[in-house]
Formats: structure tokens, sequence, C-alpha cells
């Protein structure tokens, strides 16, 4: 459980970005109208549902860096950290991590302020949406 619930806060990791411009006011938030937390919404490994087994997934990008927090219903709160660039367009972002000295470079699609994240793990998709609440 413990192996699942960390392999998916990675998989989530190497994923994020995107919200609604028009909700924004901010001078900071309308240069990186991205910027902010996001919750992640739907979380599927194989077709199986994991969202209920965690009590908080969330994503934080600010200033080109962003944090993932995974909290699982049986176990400790968990983050990670790394870089994060939107595409000059805004339909896509990606996610840089360094693990164990090895980096893992992602590219995700955003499309209506969410962040879709569909990524082979283990030889099961996982896929992951991340919005703004």
């Amino acid at each position: 459980m413990r192996k699942l619930a960390l392999g998916a806060a990675l998989a989530c990791a190497l994923l994020l970005a995107g919200c609604d411009v028009a909700s924004m006011s901010s001078l900071s938030e309308l240069t990186e109208p991205y910027a902010g937390t996001y919750e992640c919404t739907a979380l599927t490994l194989g077709g199986e549902d994991l969202l209920p087994r965690f009590e908080k997934i969330g994503l934080e990008l600010k200033g080109g860096e962003f944090v993932l927090t995974c909290r699982p219903l049986s176990g400790e709160e968990g983050k990670l950290r790394g870089a994060y660039s939107v595409s000059p367009e805004g339909d896509g972002a990606t996610f840089r991590v360094t693990l164990a000295g090895r980096e893992y470079v992602r590219a995700f699609r955003r499309e209506a302020g969410a962040i879709y994240v569909d990524e082979n793990v283990g030889g099961r998709l996982l896929h992951a949406e991340f919005r703004m609440p």
C-alpha cells in the first residue's frame, strides 16, 4: 500500500500547472496566470480510483517552482519539490524533479485551467487531473 501511495505521489509530482485567468487580479497572478494552489480532482491507476485513499493531494505553482503535497489516509504527509515551466501558448507544462541524483522531466497538457496527467506507471495508465478550487 505504501509503495502504491509513493508511486502515485511520484507520478503526480511529474505533472502540474493551470488555472482560470479570469479569476485572477494581482500583477503577479496576471504575469503567471497558472500560479497558485491546485487540488487533485481525479486519480486513477489502471482504471482503479485511487483518490479515496488520500486525505489530500495538492500542487502549488509559484515562480517556476512547484511543491506537490500528498497525504494518504494511512500515512504521513509527503512533499516533492521541483521546477516547472509553461509553454508560450499556455497549453502545456513541463516539470523537472531530481530524485536520488537523477533528473526526471515530464510534459503534460494544460487545458481549460486544468493540468491533465497521463503516464505509464508499471505498465498501467496513471491518470490525474489538477484544478484550482
